[in-house]
């Protein structure tokens, strides 16, 4: 009888150690640190959310052109003075801003350095002529590319014309540093009007 009992009772412990009776407790998640060595980065890809303070310290490389947003309105420290490259725009000692004055043809001379060229934005030109009512012509001339553009005007009460030649796109002039951007009005009564020219722009470099 005792043997029967005993091999029931060995019976009944293995089907229930098989049946995870006698398993130990699982543990809850622990916190586990991982080391970002260079050797061995710890690659980050989706979306990360940061919050607080994160210090960083090194560099920090960025390829592609990722979209950045930034909500709100958070305050920016920059310590030091860093030097910032922003594409596309151009920095102040690039910006160009030249005039001149004349009858005929005038020129608005720019010292275009080596490598670079000037990017146009703006042609203002007025003119002034004697007769009032008359009809003329303001014509823009870069040495590069000829005539640019023509203006037919009429001259006010005052026998006075003026135009504002925009390009948004930027017109492109490699003119020598004499005859960079030029210009013509042509009257009825008078073909070599006395006008003022002014030129906005600014350098990049030649690609």
């Amino acid at each position: 009888m005792n043997s029967k009992l005993k091999a029931i009772s060995i019976a009944l412990a293995t089907w229930m150690a098989s049946c995870g009776v006698f398993a130990a407790p699982s543990s809850s998640p622990q916190p586990v640190t991982v080391t970002n060595t260079n050797a061995n980065p710890v690659p980050v890809s989706g979306s990360v959310s940061v919050s607080n303070t994160v210090p960083v310290s090194g560099n920090v490389g960025i390829t592609g052109t990722p979209s950045v947003t930034v909500s709100g309105t958070p305050s920016v420290n920059i310590a030091n003075t860093p030097t910032v490259n922003v594409g596309n725009s151009p920095l102040p000692s690039q910006l160009i801003n030249t005039f001149n004055t004349g009858a005929g043809e005038i020129c608005a001379g720019v010292n275009i350095p080596t490598g670079m060229v000037l990017i146009v934005k703006r042609v203002s030109v007025s003119a002034a002529i004697v007769t009032a009512g008359d009809l003329g012509n303001i014509e823009l001339v870069t040495p590069n590319g000829g005539i640019v553009a023509i203006r037919h005007v009429t001259f006010d009460a005052n026998g006075l014309a003026s135009y504002d030649f925009d390009f948004p796109a930027g017109l492109v002039a490699f003119g020598d540093p004499q005859h960079t951007v030029c210009s013509f009005v042509l009257a009825n009564s008078n073909p070599q009007a006395s006008h003022f020219l002014i030129v906005n722009g600014y350098l990049a470099n030649d690609q």
